[in-house]
């Protein structure tokens, strides 16, 4: 009755019936009843985002199954545990408590379970930025759902691969993933899937200059998402509209996008999406002037990546940082943080653009070169935790 609730949405309902279940189980000494229970009340507050909670409750279903020695039983629990450990940015961990899940997989036998396993040590390795480790993982991932028949993985494999291409900035390679992922998911009649790649299509059209067609596809997305009351979904979807707004100067529209956006990822506690928010919102505020809000904005954003560890996002938010220096005249200061990005190496392809055009704008700073030396030389923690502060009196 749980797992329908949850199914079905209901998640009160599905955590009423857990831990009716739960406390039944424990009145009468049945340890493997408790575990199944917890896994279970773990995975409708994963749902609902509550990974810490969710956690916790993996942990405990985890250490039954151990004790009992129920190897079946202890595959299912990692492979929900590592995923809340991935929830809350956890990446290295996560990808340990998947290791130790695909190695009981590949001892059964279980290729399903291999693949998905594959899928989630592919994502763990994408936050870390380790892109091409993260693309090989997922195309083993797609050879074996294509080969058992399993269209939603197909869909997850193909979808994932075509965000490392676009990460990468392989925009046409990105295009024919995420294009073959919407076909397999309007197949599928899956709303979820279809607003996910509709918006992934989207993105990739905005990068290859084509606007008007790539403001069809996202807003497609977000009316699926708003019908549906997928607030995650919704979130990446008006991300990708503020996107849309800000490259075409049109600073209301972007605020508004990602101001939603952000009001959602804080509704649900996701702190995947909440740094590019927060960074592109940082500019926004820049540009129109509303330089203690851009402060405020960036500085959140970057203790959330440097909590997380997730070069990408923290080389995102160091570069908007250093663009709004440069915007409110603070060149030397640009100029460092521009070293410390080049230090640590984590800028993808996307970025590559704006990134150019600001070392070229820093060229006027008499004594940039300096800067950017001494940026090359700071330790990252004291350069964040300094900016974090200073972010503050901007």
């Amino acid at each position: 009755l749980s797992e329908i609730a949850r199914i079905r949405g209901n998640w009160d309902e599905s955590v009423h019936y857990a831990q009716s279940a739960r406390d039944l189980a424990a009145q009468s000494g049945d340890q493997a009843g408790v575990a199944v229970s917890l896994n279970s009340l773990g995975s409708v507050l994963a749902v609902k985002r509550e990974f810490q909670a969710a956690k916790d409750h993996y942990e405990q279903a985890l250490a039954i199954q151990r004790e009992r020695g129920d190897r079946v039983a202890m595959v299912a629990v990692l492979g929900n545990l590592g995923i809340a450990l991935y929830g809350l940015g956890r990446y290295r961990d996560a990808i340990t408590t998947q290791e130790e899940c695909l190695k009981l997989y590949q001892e059964t036998g279980q290729r399903r379970g291999i693949a998905l396993t594959y899928n989630r040590l592919a994502t763990n390795y994408a936050r870390l930025g380790e892109a091409e480790r993260a693309r090989g993982y997922y195309e083993q991932s797609l050879d074996i759902m294509r080969s058992i028949g399993d269209p939603m993985g197909v869909f997850d494999s193909l979808n994932n691969l075509g965000m490392i291409s676009y990460g990468r900035g392989e925009y046409e390679r990105a295009y024919d993933r995420f294009t073959e992922a919407l076909q397999v998911a309007r197949g599928l009649a899956n709303p979820n899937a279809t607003a996910r790649a509709l918006n992934n299509v989207g993105a990739t059209l905005k990068e290859q200059g084509r606007y008007d067609q790539a403001r069809q596809y996202v807003e497609e997305a977000i009316a699926i998402n708003r019908a549906g009351g997928d607030d995650g979904e919704l979130a990446y979807a008006l991300n990708s509209l503020g996107d849309l707004h800000f490259v075409l100067d049109a600073l209301p529209e972007a605020r508004a996008a990602y101001e939603e956006s952000l009001a959602l990822t804080d509704k649900i506690g996701d702190r995947l999406l909440r740094p590019f928010n927060l960074a592109s919102l940082g500019v926004v505020y820049a540009q129109t002037g509303a330089w203690a809000q851009a402060g405020a904005a960036l500085a959140e954003g970057l203790t959330i990546a440097h909590e997380t560890a997730t070069k990408p996002r923290i080389a995102h938010l160091l570069l908007n940082t250093a663009i709004m220096f440069a915007m409110h005249g603070e060149d030397a200061r640009a100029a460092e943080l521009c070293g410390v990005i080049d230090a640590l190496g984590a800028l993808e392809s996307e970025y590559d653009i704006p990134y150019a055009q600001l070392k070229d704008d820093l060229r006027r700073y008499a004594d940039y070169k300096t800067a950017w030396e001494r940026g090359k030389a700071s330790d990252l923690d004291a350069v964040i935790t300094d900016l974090i502060q200073s972010l503050g009196s901007v």
